[in-house]
């Protein structure tokens, strides 16, 4: 995206909320709740906005997007737009679900008018089924060109671009399918908060302090240091990083401290973990912390002289920690893998490390195997994982770099800094996302309508209209010209029993509200009948559906008759 667009051409969103998406608290913290955290609080303090939105189920929920907005400082006013509701989306002109699940909200947006507003999806892990399943939906379902799904990297979008493409080319073959959905696919990094990140020399040689006298670390010793999930199977094994510590501690001569901050998704994982420190680094420290708590995300990069992820794991997409590190002022040694191969691009502030694969076709097996359960997403991802390597060599070299030279450390440190702060910080990621938003609303006014709705057909086939789906199950349906009449016997049955009842009265917010059934009654009563369409067509337009829905109900409870004229 251009970043020298005038602010008039940046667009707004709803924003998709759930308070779990930036549920930081959570036992199993996975990176999308971390991300989910920081765009919140980037979007609060950089958005250029007269009014943020949301889009939630509920009045809970949108006072927790308050609540966070406010906290990172918001001031604009913010504005909720009901689940139920969503039309309310073309006041923002988009709705940013923060997933590339788009599919469901585009159908549902075909009820209304497709040009009311885009929709902005992002990529986080692409190798589940499920996600493979819903970026499938986007070929199918009705996106249009004003739609997108932001990609992190660069790698990323080429894997989706890859299974759309095969999609479509099955649709092509087996249904003779010559046009297609597809959304934008945008390339925008995750962003950081660079200003919490750099917090001024004094405050982070204080911290580095503190942090190495809590855990033992003599203020003379080497810290390399590893933030995120430990799970040797599904994030990042540490065999390599194990095998080149040990041989930088061997050939320094330094006394050298590993610190991996995670947390273990079981005992056995974690016996593991240990088990193998011991055994392949037993000249290095060990040290394993809760990386769930605040004070680990934010503070722990100043205990450590240089960052290392040696990620191997198609389950990653981005990878935030190195973007962190570098704004954090550390060095980093990290896989040449997906995303990392985007941010570090500059070998003045890291040591970027070769990794090694199998050529396509080679896990076909692997593939059948899961789309048959017989493998689980974790057995898939790490199995998967086992065919690929890191450059040993280079993993050692770049260790011994770093420990051997503390001056060199601190000025790639520096370096990576500067980058962060000019690439990732969040004043430059929201810009880009309200840039797209911007060329997205253009688009709707432009350019062709794809699947434009045919009067009378469902916006969803798989999830029509039932009264339509199912209308040759009743002996037949309510026509506007039918006659209306109280019933002549009620046998006992009052409009309040019916309503309490709990055999008729479970969904009373379908209904026209208690006093409006009252009037429906009466003027039933008094017309002497009258037909359906009077009826109904009393009411306004939006509230025609439940007068119509209504008159059954009452039919049902046995309060009014509706013959055929």
């Amino acid at each position: 995206m251009s970043s020298t667009l005038d602010p008039e051409s940046l667009g707004n969103a709803a924003i998709l909320h759930a308070s779990d998406v930036a549920d930081t608290s959570r036992p199993k913290l996975m990176g999308r709740q971390v991300a989910g955290e920081s765009f919140l609080r980037g979007f609060a303090r950089h958005a250029q906005v007269e009014k943020f939105y949301c889009l939630s189920p509920n009045k809970a929920e949108a006072s927790d997007f308050e609540s966070r907005l406010r906290a990172a400082g918001a001031r604009a006013p913010i504005g909720w737009i009901p689940n139920e509701s969503p039309r309310g989306l073309s006041v923002p002109g988009c709705l940013y679900a923060g997933t590339p699940v788009i599919g469901a909200f585009a159908w549902a947006r075909r009820r209304g008018d497709q040009r009311g507003y885009s929709l902005c999806g992002l990529t986080h892990t692409t190798a589940s089924s499920g996600a493979m399943q819903a970026l499938g939906e986007l070929v199918v379902a009705p996106l249009q060109s004003w739609d997108a799904v932001i990609c992190t990297s660069v790698a990323v979008r080429a894997m989706v671009d890859r299974l759309l493409d095969d999609y479509s080319e099955y649709l092509s073959e087996a249904l003779g399918a010559t046009r297609v959905s597809r959304p934008q696919l945008p390339v925008i990094p995750l962003g950081v908060d660079t200003e919490m990140l750099a917090p001024g020399a004094e405050r982070e040689a204080l911290l580095r302090k503190r942090w190495r006298q809590r855990l033992g670390i003599p203020p003379g010793d080497t810290v390399a240091l590893f933030i995120g999930r430990l799970s040797f199977h599904a994030k990042a094994n540490p065999f390599p990083m194990y095998v080149a510590l040990e041989q930088a501690a061997q050939r320094t001569g330094r006394k050298l401290h590993l610190i991996q901050s995670g947390w273990f998704a079981n005992e056995g994982t974690e016996k593991v973990f240990r088990d193998n420190a011991r055994a392949l680094a037993p000249s290095v420290q060990h040290h394993f912390l809760d990386g769930r708590k605040p004070e680990m995300r934010e503070t722990l990069w100043f205990a450590a002289d240089y960052f290392i992820s040696l990620s191997d794991n198609i389950q990653e997409t981005f990878g935030l920690t190195p973007v962190e590190a570098m704004a954090a002022g550390l060095p980093v040694i990290a896989s040449d893998w997906d995303g990392y191969r985007d941010t570090l691009t500059n070998d003045e502030t890291c040591f970027r490390i070769p990794t090694l694969s199998l050529p396509a076709g080679a896990g076909e097996e692997l593939a059948a195997q899961h789309e048959a359960r017989n493998l689980t997403y974790d057995q898939y991802i790490g199995y998967s994982s086992l065919a690929t390597s890191v450059d040993m060599r280079a993993t050692i070299a770049a260790c011994e770099s770093l420990t051997a030279d503390p001056a060199k450390a601190r000025a790639m440190g520096a370096a990576g800094r500067a980058e962060a702060q000019r690439r990732f910080d969040w004043s430059h990621i929201v810009r880009q996302y309200q840039e797209l938003w911007g060329e997205l609303a253009k688009r709707r006014q432009s350019e062709t309508e794809r699947a434009a709705r045919t009067k009378g057909a469902p916006a969803s086939p798989l999830h029509a209209d039932p009264y339509r789906l199912f209308e040759s199950y009743p002996t037949r349906a309510i026509d506007r010209g039918d006659q209306l009449k109280l019933a002549e016997s009620r046998d006992g049955v009052t409009l309040a029993s019916a309503r309490s009842s709990g055999l008729l009265g479970y969904a009373q917010q379908l209904l026209l509200e208690p006093e409006e059934c009252e009037r429906l009654l009466t003027s039933i009563g008094s017309r002497e009948g009258g037909t359906v369409a009077e009826q109904v067509d009393s009411y306004p337009d939006p509230r025609r559906a439940r007068a119509l829905r209504t008159l059954a109900w009452l039919a049902k409870a046995g309060l009014i008759e509706i013959n055929p004229a």
